[in-house]
């Protein structure tokens, strides 16, 4: 009874505004009383895990701004979520980096958009989730049109390291996106990419417009 009801708070809490939703938590925290750990972890589950239906890095955060005022173990955990939360929000700049691509050259993510809208793609080679949505989105004529016409341009990037494993996933990939290897993703934490595929939608200016979106919104963002 308890998770379905906590089910039901997580699917409606992203639809409010940041007020009203750190207002709902708060309240929902200080009266839980010795329940507050069990509905600290159905938070987790249900807004932090990225295979969750109603997964809000938004929303959680305000369960974490809430253990911060704690002087326990949560607390340092929460305050390192947060911190990575916190990064390429929707509303802010991109964060910038460096990739690899297959021909050797090397190129920045921003310095290259050429005034496109960025579709960035995070990936990992041998990922069939990540072959059927390149397959998909490939297929598109809308997506076609866009990239002919240089509004969008898409960058598969895998944040790893393992360059020949990610060399013999090339082929597999369409020809008419950029492919990129960018380890520093990882070593450097410029982005938190927690599960593949993952991807942003960036603005021609650099301004995050979707983070961790799912494909389905980032169709409706690109008019797919």
């Amino acid at each position: 009874l308890v998770e379905q009801s906590f089910s039901n708070f997580a699917s409606i809490l992203p639809l409010t505004t940041d007020s009203g939703r750190r207002a709902a938590v708060w309240d929902l925290l200080e009266a839980a009383g010795n329940s507050r750990p069990q509905i600290e972890r159905l938070a987790e589950y249900y807004l932090y895990e990225p295979e969750s239906p109603t997964y809000s890095e938004d929303a959680y955060a305000c369960f974490l701004e809430y253990q911060l005022l704690r002087s326990d173990s949560t607390a340092l955990i929460a305050s390192e979520r947060l911190e990575n939360i916190r990064k390429n929000r929707v509303g802010t700049p991109a964060a910038d980096f460096t990739y690899t691509a297959a021909d050797g050259s090397t190129h920045r993510l921003l310095e290259d958009s050429r005034g496109a809208a960025t579709l960035l793609f995070f990936y990992e080679p041998g990922c069939e989730r990540c072959h059927a949505d390149a397959r998909r989105l490939s297929a598109s004529p809308a997506l076609a049109s866009a990239l002919a016409a240089g509004t969008v341009r898409v960058l598969m990037a895998y944040p790893g390291e393992n360059a020949e494993k990610w060399r013999s996933d090339l082929q597999e990939l369409p020809s008419t996106w950029e492919i990129g290897m960018a380890p520093e993703i990882d070593s450097e934490e410029i982005y938190i990419v927690r599960a593949t595929p993952s991807y942003y939608l960036i603005s021609p200016e650099g301004t995050v417009l979707l983070k961790d979106a799912s494909l389905p919104a980032i169709a409706e963002a690109l008019g797919l």
